[in-house]
């Protein structure tokens, strides 16, 4: 029954023709993906804007500050490479979203699968490359010493890092009756995934467990 109604719940939002695509491609801004924050969020408008890939298309971008009206960046400042990512895009109320790959977008990652959850849709990235972490490069400032120890983050250390960033790239495609399939005016907001949440990590610990348990009771049986 869950998967019927799942079925029927996409057959109903594709009936409305608005159905954007979600890629990742390289870009240049950026918000930090850090240990201690390893899901950033965002929170974005949907307008024409000459980043998206379509030239005249509508994309999302981020509504205000320095990065306004472009789109989203994030630099992996973990110090290992993010070989999977998960884009969770939260459901927009009144306006019924249905997200798809953008299978022109592979620079990065292999594979791509978008997949309805709970709240919105994981559309989820893995293979390829991936993305590595970013790397120091001294462009001969006196804050050079102090920016390899401090990192990315440190008072106007950006600048002497490299490498490392990706672009969230959310974007209706022109269809022939020459409509966007995603309206301006839509804020979408959602979670760079690249870390299990706790209660994620903790099923994951659990069914590992519960699968060693029940091998142990085979093999005694």
């Amino acid at each position: 029954m869950v998967v019927a109604f799942f079925g029927i719940s996409a057959s109903l939002a594709l009936a409305d023709g608005v159905d954007p695509l979600a890629g990742i491609k390289s870009g240049g801004g950026s918000t930090g993906i850090t240990l201690t924050n390893p899901n950033p969020t965002f929170d974005l408008i949907t307008e024409q804007s000459s980043f998206c890939t379509i030239a005249g298309d509508v994309c999302a971008v981020v509504p205000s500050g320095p990065d306004a009206h472009m789109l989203p960046v994030f630099q992996n400042d973990t110090g290992v490479t993010l070989t999977s990512i998960t884009l969770f895009i939260q459901n927009t109320i009144g306006v019924p979203l249905t997200y798809h790959c953008n299978t022109t977008e592979t620079l990065i990652f292999a594979n791509c699968n978008a997949v309805v959850v709970a709240g919105g849709t994981d559309v989820i990235f893995s293979g390829g490359p991936g993305v590595p972490a970013f790397v120091f490069k001294s462009d001969g400032d006196p804050d050079d010493s102090f920016c390899a120890e401090a990192g990315p983050t440190g008072p106007n250390c950006p600048d002497d890092f490299v490498g490392g960033e990706f672009a969230v790239d959310i974007e209706g495609i022109i269809s022939p009756d020459h409509t966007n399939d995603l309206p301006a005016g839509i804020p979408i907001d959602g979670t760079v995934v690249t870390s299990p949440e706790p209660g994620s990590a903790l099923m994951l610990l659990f069914g590992a467990a519960a699968f060693g348990l029940a091998m142990l009771v085979r093999r005694a049986a």
